[in-house]
């Protein structure tokens, strides 16, 4: 399957917007928007799939997404859905082994939204999303969150609007399809 960032119900002229390969990406072009947060290399594999590697210690250096281009195809009150598959790998676990999520709940995998507004202002927002406690290393697991925005989160003024795939701890590899 592919990434994807879809509106639910959408009843808007903006629906050709929906139609943009960057909202639904397959990693096939070097034309995506993704990069590995904050410093952390990425790159796309021979398989179309996007990796985030290089993680030393943060969570946040998870893989990012700009959304400058579609910001103008957002609908304040809308409910958005984003999907993707993702996998972890970490040199001193197997295929197989469980995440820290899955043992203990901690450092689970998260969608933020982050905003950066005209007067410097930063505003962050969790994804709603399940945690998945059955997550192994090796392993492709869905992974889905829902997002709505706001008038001020879409200001084609702001200085950035990111996605953010946020968890598991640092020294985790994660790849995103």
């Amino acid at each position: 399957e592919e990434t994807k960032f879809l509106p639910i119900n959408i009843s808007s002229k903006k629906s050709e917007c929906i139609e943009r390969s960057y909202m639904n990406e397959d990693f096939t072009t070097v034309q995506h928007m993704w990069s590995g947060g904050y410093g952390a290399l990425s790159h796309v594999t021979n398989d179309h799939t996007f990796k985030v590697y290089g993680r030393k210690i943060a969570r946040d250096h998870g893989p990012t997404w700009d959304m400058e281009k579609i910001r103008n195809c957002l609908i304040p009150g809308q409910t958005y859905l984003f999907r993707c598959n993702v996998k972890f790998t970490k040199a001193e676990k197997k295929v197989g082994d469980l995440t820290s999520c899955a043992i203990n709940g901690s450092n689970c995998l998260t969608l933020y939204s982050t905003i950066k507004t005209p007067n410097g202002q930063i505003g962050r927002r969790k994804g709603f999303w399940g945690k998945n406690h059955g997550i192994r290393y090796g392993d492709w697991n869905g992974f889905y969150a829902t997002f709505e925005y706001n008038q001020k989160e879409l200001n084609q003024m702001n200085i950035f609007q990111l996605l953010q795939l946020r968890g598991p701890e640092g020294g985790v590899d994660i790849e995103i399809d």
